[in-house]
């Protein structure tokens, strides 16, 4: 017997039915495991492992390669010539911020760096697809987030260097 079942809406979890909003249509496939966690705003979402069919790998028409140079500049510049330039949404909200925390408005301050987290996020998960499904090999340049933060902190964590090689790492072993 599973200890996380979906029925009729409703995640029934150790005897306890919980509604939730499904995006996914979970109906459609057979539950695994789950968690719950709570996000710094106080929201709580639950987390659930699923298994899906894997379909036949897909090599793109024109089965090109890439090599990416990592930037403070521009996030990443590409080898076909293109740049990725992802705004610098922190340095955006950071007078915002800075208003906020001086007036000790906790809630303001967690939604403002949700929304900067999200905004990041967003683009580098639009950018990675796109280029995942265009190119059959990606090579990404070696460069230090660590060891560059302790020289340009903001710029370089607000770049999300990790967040993009980790999202284009799983999405080409997931699209191969």
């Amino acid at each position: 017997k599973r200890a996380l079942t979906y029925k009729n809406g409703q995640l029934r979890f150790n005897g306890i039915n919980i509604g939730l909003w499904d995006s996914y249509g979970l109906s459609k496939y057979e539950l695994g495991a789950g968690s719950f966690n709570e996000d710094s705003r106080g929201r709580w979402y639950v987390n659930i492992a699923v298994k899906v069919k894997v379909e036949e790998a897909r090599v793109p028409d024109g089965a090109s390669v890439l090599g990416i140079d990592l930037g403070l500049k521009t996030m990443a510049a590409y080898s076909d010539g293109t740049d990725f330039d992802m705004p610098k949404w922190y340095r955006q909200a950071e007078e915002k911020l800075g208003i906020a925390q001086r007036a000790n408005k906790k809630r303001l301050v967690k939604t403002i760096h949700a929304r900067i987290a999200n905004q990041r996020k967003d683009a580098i998960h639009k950018e990675t697809t796109a280029l995942v499904q265009r190119h059959a090999a990606i090579f990404v340049g070696n460069v230090s987030a660590k060891a560059m933060a302790k020289t340009n902190g903001k710029s370089v964590l607000d770049a999300s260097w990790t967040t993009f090689r980790t999202q284009l790492k799983y999405k080409a072993i997931g699209h191969c």
